[in-house]
Protein backbone atom coordinates (compact mmCIF):
# COMPACT_ATOMS: atom_id res chain seq x y z
CA UNK A 1 0.00 0.00 0.00
CA UNK A 2 1.10 3.20 -0.91
CA UNK A 3 2.40 5.01 2.54
CA UNK A 4 0.95 8.30 1.26
CA UNK A 5 -2.61 7.13 0.47
CA UNK A 6 -2.41 4.88 4.00
CA UNK A 7 -1.92 8.55 4.81
CA UNK A 8 -4.79 10.39 3.68
CA UNK A 9 -6.98 7.57 4.14
CA UNK A 10 -6.23 7.36 8.18
CA UNK A 11 -6.58 11.25 8.10
CA UNK A 12 -10.07 10.84 6.32
CA UNK A 13 -11.55 8.15 9.09
CA UNK A 14 -10.09 10.40 11.26
CA UNK A 15 -7.34 8.00 12.86
CA UNK A 16 -3.74 8.87 14.24
CA UNK A 17 -1.13 8.29 12.04
CA UNK A 18 0.75 6.15 14.58
CA UNK A 19 -1.76 3.60 15.94
CA UNK A 20 -0.20 0.14 17.41
CA UNK A 21 -1.95 -3.36 16.17
CA UNK A 22 -3.93 -3.33 19.14
CA UNK A 23 -7.10 -5.22 19.79
CA UNK A 24 -8.80 -1.48 20.90
CA UNK A 25 -7.43 0.13 17.88
CA UNK A 26 -8.85 -3.01 15.72
CA UNK A 27 -11.80 -1.99 17.35
CA UNK A 28 -11.87 1.67 16.39
CA UNK A 29 -10.30 1.38 12.78
CA UNK A 30 -13.92 -1.25 12.06
CA UNK A 31 -16.07 1.31 13.59
CA UNK A 32 -14.75 4.06 11.39
CA UNK A 33 -14.71 1.79 8.62
CA UNK A 34 -18.41 0.91 9.03
CA UNK A 35 -19.39 4.47 9.72
CA UNK A 36 -17.17 5.95 6.35
CA UNK A 37 -16.91 3.31 3.78
CA UNK A 38 -20.04 1.94 1.65
CA UNK A 39 -20.86 -1.17 0.62
CA UNK A 40 -22.09 -0.35 -3.12
CA UNK A 41 -21.32 -2.12 -6.47
CA UNK A 42 -21.75 1.24 -8.91
CA UNK A 43 -18.13 1.04 -10.00
CA UNK A 44 -18.59 -2.64 -10.64
CA UNK A 45 -21.91 -2.07 -12.91
CA UNK A 46 -20.16 1.11 -14.60
CA UNK A 47 -17.90 -1.55 -15.56
CA UNK A 48 -20.26 -3.82 -16.07
CA UNK A 49 -21.91 -1.50 -18.08
CA UNK A 50 -19.05 -0.44 -20.29
CA UNK A 51 -19.62 2.93 -18.54
CA UNK A 52 -16.61 3.21 -17.44
CA UNK A 53 -15.47 6.36 -15.05
CA UNK A 54 -11.91 4.98 -15.16
CA UNK A 55 -9.78 2.19 -17.00
CA UNK A 56 -8.90 1.13 -12.96
CA UNK A 57 -9.66 -1.40 -11.17
CA UNK A 58 -10.73 -1.66 -7.67
CA UNK A 59 -9.07 -4.91 -7.18
CA UNK A 60 -5.68 -2.61 -6.40
CA UNK A 61 -5.78 -1.18 -3.23
CA UNK A 62 -4.33 2.15 -3.49
CA UNK A 63 -6.79 2.36 -6.69
CA UNK A 64 -9.88 1.63 -4.43
CA UNK A 65 -8.71 4.27 -1.54
CA UNK A 66 -7.80 6.62 -4.11
CA UNK A 67 -11.48 6.79 -5.58
CA UNK A 68 -13.08 6.17 -2.27
CA UNK A 69 -10.93 9.49 -1.02
CA UNK A 70 -11.86 11.63 -3.94
CA UNK A 71 -15.34 10.43 -5.34
CA UNK A 72 -16.89 8.63 -1.92
CA UNK A 73 -17.31 4.80 -3.53
CA UNK A 74 -16.71 2.11 -1.76
CA UNK A 75 -16.89 -1.25 -3.44
CA UNK A 76 -18.54 -5.15 -3.08
CA UNK A 77 -17.02 -7.36 -0.89
CA UNK A 78 -13.75 -8.65 -2.92
CA UNK A 79 -12.57 -5.30 -3.59
CA UNK A 80 -13.49 -3.96 0.11
CA UNK A 81 -12.08 -7.15 2.09
CA UNK A 82 -9.03 -6.51 0.37
CA UNK A 83 -8.92 -2.62 0.88
CA UNK A 84 -9.58 -2.96 4.80
CA UNK A 85 -7.05 -6.06 4.34
CA UNK A 86 -4.07 -3.78 2.97
CA UNK A 87 -4.83 -0.84 5.27
CA UNK A 88 -4.77 -3.10 8.04
CA UNK A 89 -1.50 -4.59 6.75
CA UNK A 90 0.18 -0.97 6.84
CA UNK A 91 -0.50 -0.55 10.39
CA UNK A 92 1.32 -3.50 11.46
CA UNK A 93 -1.79 -6.28 11.72
CA UNK A 94 -1.24 -9.78 11.23
CA UNK A 95 -4.40 -10.53 8.74
CA UNK A 96 -5.12 -13.37 5.73
CA UNK A 97 -8.60 -13.85 3.98
CA UNK A 98 -11.11 -16.14 4.01
CA UNK A 99 -13.78 -17.29 1.81
CA UNK A 100 -16.73 -18.94 2.13
CA UNK A 101 -21.05 -19.22 1.15
CA UNK A 102 -23.25 -16.45 1.66
CA UNK A 103 -26.97 -17.19 1.82
CA UNK A 104 -27.99 -20.19 0.49
CA UNK A 105 -26.29 -19.81 -3.03
CA UNK A 106 -23.90 -22.76 -3.80
CA UNK A 107 -20.14 -21.99 -4.05
CA UNK A 108 -17.72 -19.59 -2.79
CA UNK A 109 -19.96 -16.34 -3.18
CA UNK A 110 -18.04 -14.10 -0.68
CA UNK A 111 -14.47 -13.24 1.00
CA UNK A 112 -13.67 -11.46 4.36
CA UNK A 113 -10.80 -11.01 6.35
CA UNK A 114 -8.96 -12.49 9.75
CA UNK A 115 -7.02 -10.42 12.33
CA UNK A 116 -5.00 -12.46 14.50
CA UNK A 117 -4.42 -11.06 17.87
CA UNK A 118 -3.24 -12.58 21.06
CA UNK A 119 -3.38 -16.26 19.45
CA UNK A 120 -7.42 -15.08 18.52
CA UNK A 121 -9.23 -14.96 15.62
CA UNK A 122 -11.14 -11.63 15.01
CA UNK A 123 -13.12 -11.53 12.44
CA UNK A 124 -13.86 -7.82 10.65
CA UNK A 125 -16.31 -7.92 7.84
CA UNK A 126 -16.53 -5.02 4.95
CA UNK A 127 -20.75 -6.44 3.87
CA UNK A 128 -22.03 -7.12 6.96
CA UNK A 129 -20.44 -3.73 8.60
CA UNK A 130 -21.33 -5.33 11.94
CA UNK A 131 -19.20 -2.44 13.82
CA UNK A 132 -17.26 -5.15 16.32
CA UNK A 133 -15.02 -7.22 15.97
CA UNK A 134 -16.29 -10.91 16.13
CA UNK A 135 -14.14 -13.05 18.22
CA UNK A 136 -14.09 -16.79 16.43
CA UNK A 137 -12.20 -18.31 18.87
CA UNK A 138 -14.24 -17.35 21.57
CA UNK A 139 -17.32 -17.95 19.11
CA UNK A 140 -18.80 -15.27 20.86
CA UNK A 141 -22.08 -13.36 19.76
CA UNK A 142 -23.01 -10.08 19.69
CA UNK A 143 -26.24 -8.49 20.94
CA UNK A 144 -25.48 -5.03 19.10
CA UNK A 145 -28.92 -3.80 18.99
CA UNK A 146 -28.33 -3.04 15.21
CA UNK A 147 -25.92 -5.11 14.33
CA UNK A 148 -26.74 -8.88 16.06
CA UNK A 149 -24.75 -11.48 15.05
CA UNK A 150 -24.94 -15.20 16.50
CA UNK A 151 -22.34 -18.19 15.65
CA UNK A 152 -23.16 -20.89 14.65
CA UNK A 153 -21.39 -24.27 14.03
CA UNK A 154 -22.73 -27.45 11.99
CA UNK A 155 -20.55 -30.29 10.87
CA UNK A 156 -17.07 -28.76 11.73
CA UNK A 157 -18.56 -25.29 9.94
CA UNK A 158 -18.80 -22.29 11.38
CA UNK A 159 -21.87 -19.66 10.10
CA UNK A 160 -22.51 -16.11 11.00
CA UNK A 161 -25.94 -15.39 10.90
CA UNK A 162 -26.68 -11.42 10.64
CA UNK A 163 -29.69 -9.19 9.66
CA UNK A 164 -30.20 -7.73 6.08
CA UNK A 165 -29.29 -4.14 5.85
CA UNK A 166 -33.02 -2.90 5.14
CA UNK A 167 -35.00 -5.22 8.23
CA UNK A 168 -35.00 -7.51 10.28
CA UNK A 169 -34.75 -10.40 8.11
CA UNK A 170 -31.61 -13.07 8.42
CA UNK A 171 -28.81 -14.41 6.36
CA UNK A 172 -26.01 -16.61 6.83
CA UNK A 173 -22.72 -17.14 5.85
CA UNK A 174 -20.67 -19.51 6.12
CA UNK A 175 -16.74 -19.74 6.46
CA UNK A 176 -15.33 -22.70 4.24
CA UNK A 177 -11.84 -21.50 3.53
CA UNK A 178 -9.69 -20.82 6.66
CA UNK A 179 -6.91 -18.75 4.42
CA UNK A 180 -6.92 -17.73 1.48
CA UNK A 181 -4.02 -15.54 -0.63
CA UNK A 182 -4.98 -12.29 -3.22
CA UNK A 183 -4.75 -14.57 -6.47
CA UNK A 184 -7.86 -16.36 -5.14
CA UNK A 185 -9.81 -13.04 -3.74
CA UNK A 186 -8.60 -11.70 -7.47
CA UNK A 187 -9.87 -14.61 -9.16
CA UNK A 188 -13.19 -14.60 -7.43
CA UNK A 189 -13.54 -10.75 -8.18
CA UNK A 190 -13.59 -11.73 -11.73
CA UNK A 191 -16.10 -14.49 -11.69
CA UNK A 192 -18.17 -12.41 -9.41
CA UNK A 193 -18.59 -10.05 -12.51
CA UNK A 194 -20.60 -12.32 -14.19
CA UNK A 195 -22.46 -14.30 -10.58
CA UNK A 196 -22.77 -12.24 -8.32
CA UNK A 197 -26.08 -10.75 -6.96
CA UNK A 198 -25.05 -7.40 -6.80
CA UNK A 199 -24.88 -6.87 -10.77
CA UNK A 200 -28.42 -6.41 -11.49
CA UNK A 201 -29.74 -3.27 -9.54
CA UNK A 202 -28.46 -0.31 -7.54
CA UNK A 203 -27.32 -1.73 -4.26
CA UNK A 204 -25.51 1.06 -1.45
CA UNK A 205 -24.88 0.68 2.36
CA UNK A 206 -23.84 2.60 4.98
CA UNK A 207 -24.11 3.16 8.89
CA UNK A 208 -24.04 5.63 11.15
CA UNK A 209 -24.24 5.83 14.98
CA UNK A 210 -27.99 5.00 14.95
CA UNK A 211 -29.11 3.83 11.22
CA UNK A 212 -27.78 2.01 8.49
CA UNK A 213 -29.08 3.85 5.24
CA UNK A 214 -29.50 1.72 2.04
CA UNK A 215 -30.55 2.45 -1.71
CA UNK A 216 -31.59 -0.71 -3.18
CA UNK A 217 -33.21 -0.57 -6.65
CA UNK A 218 -34.93 2.57 -6.13
CA UNK A 219 -35.84 2.26 -2.75
CA UNK A 220 -34.24 4.18 0.22
CA UNK A 221 -34.58 2.74 3.74
CA UNK A 222 -33.91 3.75 6.97
CA UNK A 223 -33.30 1.25 9.29
CA UNK A 224 -32.70 1.93 13.49
CA UNK A 225 -33.16 -0.95 16.27
CA UNK A 226 -36.84 -0.79 16.43
CA UNK A 227 -38.10 0.22 12.93
CA UNK A 228 -37.42 0.52 8.76
CA UNK A 229 -38.66 3.47 7.16
CA UNK A 230 -38.85 3.46 3.30
CA UNK A 231 -39.52 5.30 0.74
CA UNK A 232 -39.52 5.38 -3.33
CA UNK A 233 -37.08 7.52 -5.04
CA UNK A 234 -36.87 8.92 -8.35
CA UNK A 235 -34.18 9.32 -10.37
CA UNK A 236 -32.99 12.90 -9.44
CA UNK A 237 -34.02 12.05 -5.58
CA UNK A 238 -31.41 9.14 -5.60
CA UNK A 239 -28.59 11.17 -7.11
CA UNK A 240 -29.61 14.05 -3.54
CA UNK A 241 -29.26 10.76 -1.53
CA UNK A 242 -26.00 9.28 -2.89
CA UNK A 243 -24.76 12.65 -2.47
CA UNK A 244 -25.97 14.16 0.77
CA UNK A 245 -26.84 10.66 2.46
CA UNK A 246 -24.00 8.23 1.03
CA UNK A 247 -20.95 10.85 0.56
CA UNK A 248 -20.31 10.42 -3.30
CA UNK A 249 -18.63 13.67 -5.05
CA UNK A 250 -20.28 15.43 -7.77
CA UNK A 251 -18.51 14.44 -10.29
CA UNK A 252 -19.57 10.70 -9.93
CA UNK A 253 -22.65 11.31 -9.34
CA UNK A 254 -23.40 13.45 -12.41
CA UNK A 255 -21.28 10.56 -14.53
CA UNK A 256 -23.96 7.68 -12.96
CA UNK A 257 -27.13 9.58 -14.03
CA UNK A 258 -25.96 9.73 -17.82
CA UNK A 259 -25.82 5.98 -17.91
CA UNK A 260 -28.69 3.17 -17.28
CA UNK A 261 -27.46 2.27 -13.86
CA UNK A 262 -30.47 3.47 -12.01
CA UNK A 263 -33.09 1.04 -14.08
CA UNK A 264 -34.94 -1.34 -12.53
CA UNK A 265 -35.13 -4.92 -14.25
CA UNK A 266 -37.92 -7.03 -14.65
CA UNK A 267 -36.46 -9.84 -12.42
CA UNK A 268 -33.71 -9.28 -10.00
CA UNK A 269 -32.80 -11.53 -7.29
CA UNK A 270 -32.07 -8.69 -5.16
CA UNK A 271 -35.18 -7.41 -5.20
CA UNK A 272 -36.68 -9.92 -4.32
CA UNK A 273 -33.97 -11.23 -1.63
CA UNK A 274 -34.43 -8.14 0.45
CA UNK A 275 -38.40 -6.63 -0.43
CA UNK A 276 -39.92 -5.74 2.94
Amino acid sequence: MNPEIGLRVLKKLELSEKIEPTLENLQMIYLQWCRNVPFDNFWKRLHLNNNRFSEQKQINANVFFDIWLTHGLGGTCWVTSNALFHLLKFLGYNIHFITGSMGDIEGTNHGSIIVLLNKKQYMVDTSMLNEEPISLKEKKNSSHSLHPINILLSGGEMSLLFELCNSKNKMTWTITSNEVGFDKIEHLNQISMITSLFNDCVYIRKNSKDAIYSIIGNTFYIKTADKTAQEVLGNKEIEKKLKEVMGFSEEIVEHISKTYLFAIPEQSALLELTKL
